[in-house]
């Protein structure tokens, strides 16, 4: 299994009682398949569900904390009885996330121990990716309490002031972001509010990191080889195939045995002879043969020579071959088609990233089929859209927060697949603000003139870009164009001022 797949297979938590948990037989079947290396693909493959179904059911087994993920804090086990809380008597046992990082950095010549450096860098290049859970060491359901506490404990080594005096170089900066990001996470877990957002955006988040994973691929290859070995085993099913044997005609062969020649029923109007017909029919009626002939010596053993034991090999082998390669198209023609059944149902179930996953497969075992690849391409981008409103409510989210490259890479995403030139433009404008990647930006902003290029407020955008990348007269135009398209809008005039005046 290829290390994409293992990056999304859930892991079932041990010393779950199954009996306490409020589940169906559906998500209990789900679990029986958790194997901690099956990615969502092949969890799916394995228990006839189609995708969205699988996930709901994974989304379910999470709240109740029968399963987790890779790099995820083990959490309380929610059981149906009322009366149970989750225990907070301190934060759990935590997988640290791994992280890579220049090891020339530990070589800085500061005030700080080899063990401290490691755990600043550790601490620094985990920011990106680490939940807020991950940065304070606790369980998904810690309570206030308990989250108050691992954050004093934790800033206890991350706060500069515990520095102060001391030569920090490079790490001064990055205890700043450390310390700034703590105190974040601390804020938002303690304010239920806050924290019921932030559960959503993570909630989203990780079932968008699931489909975009399907969306990918993951698992088809390994899907489209377990289809190819039973397109095989079909073909091999009758046992002369199986055992893939020719008749022996070497040396040693034991002859055929000689069989005395019993006319049927339905022969015994082909002898001319009356004499032998009523001979053979009374033979017929007593149930036994005629006596054998007795000779005076052995019964000479005829064998054919080896021209005819050639020609009748090359035969055999050729019948064979063709029987093998029907049996093998048939075999092939039954896997495409149910690859194909599994297509639809998925799409009438509104699930399009299950159908084009099922359609991959079947275009890989049929890859000359022109109808299947132009098919697969319109559920493709029917996929693709399906995941746009995922990644808009994270680039929401982002935003809100102040996150704005990731903002900007999720608007981007909700843009591609929705084709919406409002997300290039929230896109472009995040990046600006984050004062970052400005060629990327450019691209946006002209992708949003391009689908809507009557739109005012996009040109300012490109305009604004234009003027802080010191193309002036490009960023004139653009401004002047955009008070054309809307003479009436006093953000547009004010922009044109301020880029004239180079304020920007």
């Amino acid at each position: 299994m290829n290390s994409s797949a293992r990056a999304t297979a859930p892991v079932a938590v041990e010393g779950i009682d199954l009996r306490s948990l409020a589940i169906g037989p559906r998500e209990a079947f789900v679990l029986s398949r958790v194997d901690g290396t099956s990615s969502v693909p092949q969890i799916a493959a394995a228990t006839g569900l189609d995708a969205a179904s699988v996930i709901g059911c994974l989304d379910k087994l999470h709240a109740l904390g029968a399963i987790a993920y890779p790099g995820e804090p083990p959490r309380a086990t929610v059981v149906s009885a009322p009366a149970a809380t989750p225990a907070n008597d301190g934060p759990p046992s935590h997988e640290p996330r791994r992280v890579t990082y220049d090891p020339s950095e530990l070589d800085e010549d500061v005030d700080l121990t080899l063990d401290r450096k490691h755990e600043i860098l550790e601490a620094f290049y985990s920011l990106e990716e680490a939940s807020h859970y991950e940065l304070l060491k606790v369980s998904i359901s810690a309570d206030k309490k308990a989250i108050k506490a691992a954050y004093f404990r934790i800033v206890n080594v991350f706060h500069p002031d515990r520095y102060f005096g001391k030569r920090l170089g490079s790490f001064k900066s990055k205890l700043e972001q450390v310390f700034a990001r703590l105190t974040e996470a601390q804020e938002v877990l303690t304010r239920q509010q806050t924290r019921d957002e932030y559960d959503a955006y993570l909630a989203t988040k990780r079932r968008t990191s699931e489909l975009d994973g399907l969306l990918s691929g993951t698992g088809v290859a390994d899907e489209v080889e377990l289809a190819q070995a039973r397109i095989e085993q079909a073909a091999l099913r009758e046992p002369h195939f199986a055992e893939n044997k020719l008749p022996d005609f070497g040396a040693n062969a034991a002859p055929e045995p000689v069989r005395r020649f019993r006319p049927s029923q339905q022969n015994l109007g082909k002898l001319s002879d009356p004499e032998l017909r009523k001979k053979a029919l009374a033979r017929k009626l007593r149930g036994s043969g005629a006596p054998p002939m007795r000779t005076s010596g052995a019964v000479p053993i005829v064998r054919p020579s080896t021209e005819d034991q050639a020609k009748f090999r090359e035969s055999v082998e050729t019948n064979f071959k063709a029987h093998y390669q029907a049996r093998l198209s048939a075999a092939k023609d039954q896997q495409i088609r149910h690859y194909l059944e599994r297509a639809s149902a998925a799409q009438a179930n509104k699930d399009p990233v299950s159908a084009m996953n099922a359609l991959k497969i079947a275009v890989q075992l049929d890859p000359d089929n022109r109808g299947l690849a132009e098919r697969l391409g319109q559920v493709e981008l029917e996929a693709t859209r399906s995941l746009a409103d995922s990644y808009l409510q994270q680039a929401e989210y982002e935003r809100r927060e102040g996150r704005m490259e990731r903002a900007a890479r999720n608007y981007e995403k909700a843009a591609l697949g929705s084709g919406n030139p409002a997300l290039y433009d929230r896109a472009a404008n995040c990046l600006i603000d984050a004062n970052t990647d400005l060629k990327r930006a450019g691209t946006l902003s002209r992708k949003a003139v391009e689908l809507a290029p009557d739109r005012s407020e996009y040109r300012i955008t490109l305009a604004r870009i234009y003027a802080i990348a010191k193309m002036l007269n490009s960023a004139v135009m653009e401004a002047e164009r955009a008070v054309k398209l809307a003479p009436d809008d006093e953000t547009a005039k004010t922009w044109l001022k301020r880029i004239k005046r180079g304020e920007l």
